[in-house]
């Protein structure tokens, strides 16, 4: 090959990585606005919040406590609106609650392998991932355009009766996306008298991808007491760290009357209404809080309320025993009931940005005593570069 081809190879490949590291480089950026525009949208909604309640400005002093413990960590916030709402809506001034924003995008995806969370997820899937727990009894499963029973039996489309015949012989049933629930708004409930009203149920869910079809609960009167609608649930937030699983908090999140769901949308809104619960002793706190963070006694809505929740010992036991059967998630949210028969049902349990918001309002700082635990992390410095961005670090 003669000299001039070398040099016009070599200019040739010059220009080429140029391009190539011209490219990665609007790419990084604009990753980084996208980052930095996802947590000002978060922090608008704190700011909202805020101010419709009127949750009073922070101190010189509130702020100068939560730059000194974050600092700690390589954080410094330019904005507090987190803070303002938390601190205003329980009364309790603690520079370890969690802003929702740093919660979703940095902290969620340092504890759970973010990849793996759609397999987790999959309700379709609960009982082989976690055999010796209980789950609500399944009638049928649509996994990739293909329809099984409870045993796992196919059903093609020459025997669609039989599924329906299926439906029929429980009179009423639960429809559920089996990946993604989307705050309850995936949840239909319906009544089955004939076939045809089961084929009807069926055919509504046709476009909607994988689901499954359950049976009714009937809850525990403890539960039911909150909303007779809605299957109320307990929410667990467990962290599965130095090989053991720690219980953060736990409150009852319930429904709003005429809807099926715990979380409902009104008018657009997520509604949502949540008390905390003592995790020794499965005792209702005094207060419930809105999704704004407003609340109200609990024996203002309820004069004569149950305050204990019935098998509290063998729900905690149950998230203690299979926490760790789920390795590549330290933070999962688990989602329990009773039903009437005193029977303790997980009716999901949550890998992908477990909620952060509603539960800090009821119970504190979301990771409590173990929060210095979660975030020692960020001590070191290398950690602080690769994880939090330029508008957070200190």
């Amino acid at each position: 090959m003669k000299i001039i081809d070398y040099f016009y190879n070599g200019i040739h490949k010059f220009l080429k990585d140029k391009k190539k590291k011209h490219l990665l480089k609007l790419n990084e950026e604009a990753n980084k606005s996208a980052q930095k525009n996802a947590h000002m949208r978060n922090i608008e909604l704190a700011e909202r919040i805020a101010n419709d309640c009127g949750y009073p400005e922070l101190t010189i002093e509130d702020i100068k406590r939560i730059d000194d413990y974050w600092a700690h960590y390589g954080i410094k916030f330019s904005n507090y609106s987190w803070f303002r709402v938390f601190y205003g809506s329980t009364g309790i001034n603690d520079p370890r609650f969690i802003p929702n924003d740093l919660y979703t995008f940095e902290l969620y995806p340092l504890l759970n392998r973010k990849v793996l969370d759609y397999v987790w997820n999959d309700k379709n899937f609960y009982e082989r991932f976690l055999p010796d727990v209980r789950f609500p009894k399944t009638i049928i499963r649509k996994i990739n355009n293909c329809f099984y029973d409870s045993s796992g039996n196919y059903y093609n489309s020459d025997s669609m009766d039989e599924l329906y015949k299926l439906m029929l012989n429980e009179k009423e049933i639960v429809i559920k996306n089996s990946l993604d629930s989307m705050e309850g708004r995936s949840v239909s409930k319906h009544i089955i008298c004939s076939l045809q009203d089961a084929k009807n149920a069926l055919e509504a869910r046709k476009s909607c991808g994988d689901f499954l079809i359950q049976s009714v609960i009937h809850q525990h009167k403890c539960f039911s007491q909150f909303n007779e609608s809605s299957v109320n649930i307990i929410r667990i937030n467990s962290l599965y760290i130095d090989g053991k699983t720690h219980i953060l908090q736990a409150s009852m999140r319930f429904g709003t009357p005429g809807f099926v769901t715990d979380i409902c949308f009104i008018d657009g809104k997520e509604t949502i209404n949540v008390i905390g619960i003592n995790i020794d002793t499965g005792r209702f706190h005094d207060r419930i809080f809105d999704q704004d963070g407003k609340s109200i006694l609990l024996t203002d809505y309820i004069s004569n309320p149950i305050l204990i929740v019935p098998k509290w010992n063998d729900i905690v036991k149950t998230v203690i025993n299979n926490h760790p059967k789920l390795p590549y998630s330290k933070l999962i949210g688990w989602d329990f009931t009773v039903n009437d028969k005193d029977d303790v049902i997980c009716m999901e349990y949550n890998t992908n940005i477990p909620g952060g918001i509603f539960y800090q309002y009821c119970n504190g700082p979301f990771f409590g005593e173990y929060t210095e635990a979660v975030l020692d992390v960020f001590k070191d410095k290398c950690i602080q570069k690769k994880i939090i961005p330029d508008f957070l670090r200190a």
